[in-house]
């Protein structure tokens, strides 16, 4: 996957300005655009577009804070006005010339970088009535018209490109093709980060026996667990901040049967809480077996050395603990009626009502959640020790996954127990996906999924399809739909416009979260949140925390709950909660008062 480039456009006050930005954008770039009369916020930028707009290049007035772009040792693209800019600054000179506005001229060049791919000469077009007279001995020409006049300059020794005409326009879009490549120059000019991997043929260790004898002693670790066995589990011991190589930098992976997830990991808690921190290093098992990831080639033979060495031995057995609702049927019956009196008179139209099964800890670990996976297979596992939290999942749903540019989700809404026969449970299956009550609840997640996602999604790319599918798991039968979209954002603007996830908000999210907070009278902290990675190449897979057992300090948690229509049924909601709590019957006994 190419990593995107993030380019602010400084506008000098022009009517094309965002004609540029939408063929930056086009070229793969992420944008954001600042007026000339405001200071630059130079967080995060990796490349500069300076606009063209009216007047002259030595009026401060007319160029504002341009000027500041070129003084930072970033790409710098000027057009038209900003071209001028760049040529002044070096000692130029910038004159009148005849008028050419709209007008369509042919541009000879020399195909250098910004020209690379373009016929010499290619149609562009010019809207200007001042040119480069004096070329300054810092600059070069790089493209001229018939008539001589200067059509393209770039610096001798630092990275700025300047091109009098008018690339964005309609008129000659051929000519958009400079963007693309200043973009491609941008990239390309990154410091170089590698991934250093080894596959280790001969090892025949499963994701456990990795974990014990790599980070069962660690104070942070992480293990994305896929426990079905036909995808990978990633495993790492994360450190607290990158390393300063990796901003900015341009990474090199290699080609993989799964994504190289080095980068960030950790969870995000309901509904703003963000607890990541970087892995550098890391641990895949899957289907063809062991691999090693690591930002420092030397770490994989300590990796590798180590996972010879006889794991400790697990623990003994906590004694099992006791986890009770803190609503009785009667509150959580009172709640749901609450609900629903707020949809009656147009507050909400779907509310995902939670509550939490809590209970002292006696000292869960690593052994309590094999238990759980053994119990709950799960391709979106998670067992976590974050400092003094511990996090054991087995959630079933998929919040945002990106790969190859494309953003999905797939929310769940509707459950149905496992039968206790083969024809009990076939005709579970069977209401679950007929149901209208479920179909409408699935329905309106899928709308408010597809509104966020198209926040950051380029236009026209947002597809639901297949909606309303049944998948079937260990504890329960969900109905799952899947929202698409191609991602013209970063993946944390992905996460910004998409967190918390619908399926655990209801909508309209803002107002339903406002109610929910009221209703419900604590926090959901992790339950409710999302567990996993966001890569460095650009990949995102993040699980929704549901099905999950949290212990911070001496408290055990687990979060269940629904969502709630005009049309629930509060006795059939109260039944799918106990429905939700069974996995956690593998480690717990469970009450529900």
């Amino acid at each position: 996957m190419r990593m995107s480039v993030s380019v602010l456009v400084i506008d000098n006050q022009d009517s094309f300005t965002l004609n540029i930005v939408e063929a930056l954008r086009a070229a793969g770039a992420r944008v954001r655009v600042q007026p000339n009369t405001e200071a630059p916020c130079w967080e995060g930028v990796e490349a500069v577009v300076i606009s063209p707009g009216p007047g002259h290049p030595g009026v401060p007035g007319d160029v504002g804070s341009s000027v500041e772009a070129l003084r930072r040792g970033l790409p710098v693209l000027g057009v038209c006005l900003g071209h001028q800019l760049m040529a002044q600054e070096c000692g130029g000179a910038v004159a009148r010339v005849t008028p050419a506005h709209g007008t369509i001229s042919e541009v000879h060049h020399d195909g250098s970088e910004l020209f690379a791919g373009l016929p010499s000469p290619f149609p562009a077009v010019r809207y200007h009535s001042l040119a480069v007279t004096e070329v300054p001995e810092e600059m070069e020409v790089t493209a001229r018209i018939a008539e001589g006049l200067v059509m393209g300059l770039r610096h001798r020794e630092k990275p700025w490109w300047g091109v009098q005409f008018h690339p964005e326009s309609v008129g000659a879009p051929e000519a958009a093709r400079v963007i693309h490549n200043f973009v491609d120059e941008a990239r390309r000019r990154r410091p170089a980060l590698r991934i250093h991997h080894r596959h280790l043929a001969g090892c025949c260790l499963d994701a456990v026996e990795v974990y014990r004898r790599l980070y069962a002693r660690e104070e942070y670790a992480l293990w994305l667990d896929d426990s079905t066995g036909r995808g990978y589990s990633f495993l790492s011991a994360p450190r607290a901040h990158p390393p300063q190589e990796v901003a900015g930098a341009r990474v090199i992976a290699p080609e993989l049967p799964f994504p190289p997830m080095l980068g960030w990991v950790g969870y995000l808690t309901y509904p703003r809480g963000e607890h990541f921190r970087f892995a550098d290093t890391a641990v895949a098992v899957g289907p063809t077996g062991v691999h090693l990831l690591a930002l420092d080639q030397a770490w994989l033979d300590r990796a590798e050395r180590a996972l010879l060495v006889t794991p400790p031995e697990l623990p003994p057995p906590a004694p099992r603990p006791t986890l009770r609702c803190v609503d009785t049927r009667e509150e959580y019956l009172g709640k749901i009626a609450r609900l629903q009196r707020e949809i009656a008179v147009g507050e909400t139209y779907e509310a995902c009502l939670t509550t939490q099964l809590r209970g002292p800890s006696p000292g869960v670990g690593l052994g309590d959640y094999l238990a759980l996976r053994e119990a709950n297979p799960t391709p979106y596992g998670a067992y976590l020790r974050w400092g003094a939290t511990q996090i054991m999942s087995t959630s079933p749903e998929t919040f945002l996954r990106v790969r190859g540019g494309v953003v999905e989700s797939r929310p769940i809404k509707g459950t149905r127990p496992r039968g206790r026969t083969a024809s009990e449970d076939a005709a579970l299956r069977e209401d679950l996906a007929r149901n209208p009550k479920d179909r409408a609840e699935n329905l309106m997640v899928v709308d408010l999924v597809r509104h966020d996602l198209t926040r950051v999604a380029r236009p026209g790319t947002v597809r639901a399809e297949p909606l309303f599918e049944v998948e079937t798991h260990a504890a329960a039968h969900q109905l799952v739909s899947t929202v698409r979209a191609e991602l013209a954002a970063s993946p944390w603007e992905l996460i910004r416009a998409a967190f918390p996830g619908g399926s655990m908000t209801g909508a309209p999210k803002k107002r339903t979260m406002e109610i929910l907070a009221s209703v419900e009278e604590r926090q959901r902290g992790v339950y409710s949140g999302a567990i996993g990675y966001i890569a460095l190449t650009g990949e995102v897979d993040l699980a929704m925390t549901i099905r999950t057992l949290v212990e911070e300090g001496e408290e055990l948690s687990y979060g269940v709950g629904g969502a709630i229509l005009v049309a629930s049924d509060p006795e059939a909601e109260y039944q799918e909660i106990i429905t939700k709590a069974q996995p956690l019957r593998a480690i717990a006994e469970v009450e529900f008062p």
